[in-house]
């Protein structure tokens, strides 16, 4: 459980760079396909917790 928190820590920096780094203007970054992505690692780190949470 604390490595899937640290995940989520991570996580949670990617987007606060992402969100700084396009209201800055960056142009050369493909927010959508990483918004995409970070949600689909959300998803499965909230499987993971459930799973853990079953045993």
């Amino acid at each position: 459980m604390l490595a899937v928190g640290r995940i989520g820590g991570n996580l949670n920096q990617i987007a606060q760079w992402l969100n700084r780094a396009m209201l800055a203007g960056r142009t050369d970054l493909d927010a959508l396909t990483v918004a995409r992505r970070m949600l689909t690692i959300e998803r499965q780190l909230a499987q993971i917790v459930e799973a853990a949470r079953r045993c």
